[in-house]
Order: structure tokens, then sequence, then C-alpha cells
């Protein structure tokens, strides 16, 4: 929009203190609308106690929905020439990736493990104490004396989106540096492709240190994905029972257990498992048998459970030896974490949260402004943006707080085209062109922004508004003409209220006279592009169209496409 003819080059010396930062939105209540998604993630375990599974995926889901649309996307300074907009888009982008980080990072860490502890008193019991609790919901748990025999881990793989031969291969013996059992067949592993994922599950026998033996029945098991159960210093050993919050479940565990058992039991012969049965092996599973996956010539093959033995196309129960191994499979587990596990991913959470929270944004906001403020190259822009945006605002603060109390000796005389002629009062030599311009919008019931006041055959531009009604040779008994004039009509891009706005944002403005465009230079003032809404300073070039009275920068013109035919 072309301002040189008619603006003085003084025509917006506002006050530095006049110039406020104001947010578009109530930031506690954007701040709050984030709050539970940040701690349903962090805590997310000590709601799974509290609301369990299911209704506590309906909560995160519902809190990670709100803090997008009422905490993250809504813009604090919706239009795209305001001097902090550039915040808002960082703020959008760096939120939004935080957002999935959180996620991960609480979805594949121990960080929600050690926000669970931090809540969650650490209990000390005996081994037998919590063998008889079965410490299911205790969270970290000390036992002070249990003896962990490193000797004798088992291993299992448990597999995901994986064929039969490719999780039965799985060598986890040798990716823990275990030593090779002698009766075990190392297979070529075969590749799963990229959906298949295999984890690596260990147990080892837990036993009462008093005792001083490891020769007898375990009280309990030593759990870890990923790696063998670390070794304990000293007689206690530290862990949780909720194994449910790791890869695999108790079952898939039991794989593990068995190449114990196989390592404990002799004698087992024809109830070892490791005896094939005449199925296929969709059969196979259909009844709830495994796998065979040790000895030579097995490979794909159906066996009977451990305990079991091959009676014609069924397994059936070795009597004396099932009751042995189902007790060991129903022994309690005991997931071993370190008291400070999860401690860096827990920072982590805690660094995404921050982020995420729209208050930290605000006050760097509230530093650059006043660092702006600082700056005399940036005031300039700082008043442009607020001559154009800020003015009704500025005026309805002081209309309603000077509405019962407007004293002032002056008196201005205000006539609109149709003839009518009305007195507008309480006004100071010092009040401002925007009050007087509030004034008569409401006498004459107009919009603000197309209320065009005129004086001796000139126009008032809106530019003016912030100067005093002295200065402007305004006086007690002036007259001025009221002009209703169409407020200009906002162009597409010229604000971004949400995120979504941002990330969909096009570039096409919305002039469509696109051989009207006329290329010229402003020479005097500067000029505002009609498009993005931004204030360029001579002598920037600018591409004009008479028809619609608009303004375009060559930035806008060329996302446009205007000429590209």
């Amino acid at each position: 929009m072309n301002m040189a003819a008619t603006t003085p080059s003084k025509s917006m010396e506002i006050p530095i203190s006049e110039l406020v930062l104001t947010f578009d939105q109530n930031l506690v209540v954007m701040t709050a609308s984030v709050l539970p998604a940040v701690v349903l993630c962090i805590l997310q375990y000590v709601f799974l106690e509290t609301l369990g599974e299911r209704w506590q995926l309906v909560a995160i889901s519902a809190a990670m929905i709100l803090a997008f649309r009422a905490g993250i996307a809504p813009a604090f300074f919706s239009r795209v020439d305001h001097p902090l907009h550039w915040l808002d888009r960082v703020r959008w982008i760096l939120s939004c990736a935080s957002l999935a980080a959180l996620l991960l990072t609480a979805s594949c860490s121990h960080g929600p493990v050690y926000g669970y502890n931090c809540f969650r008193p650490q209990a000390t019991m005996s081994l037998s104490d919590y063998s008889e609790l079965h410490g299911g919901r205790l969270g970290l748990v000390t036992i002070e004396d249990a003896a962990m025999d490193a000797a004798q881990v088992g291993a299992a793989p448990h597999c995901s989106d994986c064929t039969a031969q490719q999780c039965v291969v799985k060598d986890c013996r040798s990716a823990a540096k275990l030593p090779k059992l002698p009766h075990f067949q190392s297979w070529e592993e075969v590749s799963g492709g990229g959906s298949c994922s295999i984890t690596c599950l260990y147990v080892a026998p837990l036993y009462l240190s008093q005792n001083g033996s490891t020769s007898g029945a375990p009280v309990a098991w030593a759990v870890q994905n990923g790696r063998a159960p670390p070794r304990p210093e000293g007689t206690a050993i530290t862990g949780t029972g909720h194994v449910g919050w790791w890869i695999g479940t108790r079952k898939d565990y039991q794989g593990a257990i068995d190449e114990v058992i196989l390592q404990r039991f002799k004698g087992l012969t024809h109830c070892d498992g490791q005896q094939p049965l005449p199925v296929g092996l969709s059969d196979c599973r259909a009844r709830g048998y495994d796998v065979c996956r040790t000895r030579q010539g097995l490979l794909g093959k159906c066996c009977c459970p451990i305990g079991y033995k091959v009676v014609g196309r069924k397994c059936l129960p070795c009597t004396g030896t099932v009751e042995r191994v189902n007790a060991w499979h129903k022994l309690p587990l005991v997931y071993v974490l370190h008291p400070e596990t999860g401690r860096f991913a827990f920072s982590l959470m805690c660094l995404w949260s921050l982020v995420l929270l729209p208050l930290p944004w605000a006050i760097l906001a509230q530093k650059m402004w006043r660092h702006l403020l600082l700056r005399e190259a940036q005031q300039d822009h700082v008043r442009h943006y607020l001559v154009h945006h800020q003015r009704p605002r500025m005026a309805e603060t002081w209309w309603t707080r000077h509405r019962q109390h407007r004293q002032g000796p002056m008196a201005v005389w205000v006539s609109s085209m149709s003839g009518q002629t009305k007195e507008l009062s309480g006004f100071f030599p010092t009040s401002l062109l925007a009050h007087l311009r509030h004034a008569a919008a409401d006498a004459f019931a107009v919009p603000f922004g197309g209320c065009c006041l005129v004086m001796h055959h000139a126009a008032l531009q809106p530019e003016m508004d912030f100067k005093n009604l002295s200065d402007l040779g305004i006086e007690h008994g002036s007259q001025l003409c009221l002009v209703h004039s169409k407020e200009r009509r906002r162009q597409r891009n010229s604000s971004e209220s949400d995120a979504l706005s941002f990330f969909g944002r096009t570039e096409k403005v919305d002039c469509e006279h696109e051989a009207a465009l006329l290329h010229m230079q402003e020479a005097q003032e500067g000029w505002q592009c009609n498009a993005c809404e931004r204030h360029f300073e001579v002598p920037t070039m600018l591409w004009r169209c008479e028809i619609c009275n608009v303004d375009f920068c060559g930035e806008c013109s060329a996302a446009a496409e205007f000429f590209n035919e």
C-alpha cells in the first residue's frame, strides 16, 4: 500500500513507553492445555497403575490432541508482519519436534521408569517376602538377601513380525557372550526384512544368600532384555516386578527359563522338549506347542514343551517332571534395575517438556521485545506495526477507560456525508487522533477501520492516529467531515493464527489481474506489501495493481507465479 504521498516523515512518533507487547492468546490457558500431556508422558507408569492400560491410552491420546490444538498451535502473534511472528514459527517447529521426541523417549527408554521411582518410595524386603507377594506392584525394590547364579543364564528370542524360522535361529547366547550349551545347535541367522524385530530375553536364577548354595530350587528369576542381568554388587539386588513395562511377557521369558531347566534337570530324556511331533507348524502353534530350535535336524519342526513327551500325535505330561517345570515357570520375576536407571532419559523428557510449554516462550518473547525497543533501527518497524494493527485496541482501551470521565475542554464538530452533524466533546489538546476517530466511529455507528476523517479537504490518514490533536491543528470548535470507507480487505497469507495455517500456508495472493501489474519504485517513505504485509524501505522495488489498488513485493509476486507464462 502506497503511503508516501500522504504520510509525513514524523507521523508515527509513538513514545517508547507506549510500545507494549500484547499476546493474541491467553498464556495461562495455553500452558494449562500442555501440562496434562507432559505429566501423562513423564509419569505414564503411575497412571498405568491408576487408570489401567486402556484408559491410560485414551487419556494420553486426548491430552496430546488438547496440547496441540489449544497449547502449541495457537499463535502468540497471528499477523505475519508482527516483529516477533518469526518466533511463533520457530516455536511451532521446535514444539512439534519436541512432542514427537517426548513420545519416542517415553516409549523407548527407561525415563518413565525413573519418573515412576521418583514418586513411589523404594521398598526393601527379603527374597522370601518378595516371592510371596510376587512384587508386581511394588515399584523399585531392593532385595537384601538374594544371590544370583550368573553361570546359569537362559536366553530366548522375542520376535515381532518374523517367521518361525527367522525367530528360532536367533543366537541370543552369542549376542550376550554366554557360553554355548553342549546340546544346542548354532544356525545361520535368516534375514527378516524391514518389519522383523527380534529382542533377546535373559533370565538368571535367584537364591537365598544365607543358604550359601545354588544347587537347590531358585526362589525367583532375575530378568532383563537386550543383555544378560548384571552381576550384583554384594548380596542386594535392585529391581522391579513390573516386567510388562518392557518387551516380552511372562510366557516369552519361559523360553529362557527352559534353557536353565535343561541345564539343571538331569535325566529328562524323552521329556526334554526336543522330541519332534509329526504335525505341521500351523497345527503346532494352534495346539500351543513349541517350534524346535536346538538339535540338528529339528529346525522348522514341532516339539513338545519341556516336561512333556510325544505319544502318537500328542504331547502328554511326564509325571513328576511337568509339576517341577510349572513350579519354576511360576516363580516371580525381578527386572534388574539400577536406582539411577533412566535418569538421563528422564532429563531429556523434562527438556522436551520445557520446550513444549508456552510460558517459557512468552518470557523469551518479552525479553526479545525489550531488546527490539533498545535498537533504534527496529523501533520504526515496531511503530509501523502498531499504527496499522494496534490502533483499534489502543483506541478501545482509551474509550472504555474514559467513557465516564471525559472532562476535556475541547469539542469538535463532525459532519457525515448525509448532512448529519454531531458534537464530540471531552477531548484535550494532548488527546490522540485515534481517540477522536473512535469517538466519531461510535457516534455514527461505523467501523473504526472504515472511519475516515477529513479536515480542510485533506484526509487524516491512519498513520497520523498517534499524533496529538494540537499537532494536527485540531482545536476547540474545529469542523471535520466523516467519510465511511470500506475496510481494506485482508489478503491471504497476511496472518497465521495457528501452526496448521503455517505448515499448510500458500504463497498465492488475491490479485487476479496479473497482466495489469506495474513494476515501479517507491521514492519517498517506503511502502507495505498487501500480501505478506511487511514494510519495505526505499529503494525496494514493488509490483502494483492499479485496478485492485494493492502492492506486492518481489517475493510474493514471484511465489504467485505471475510472470512465468
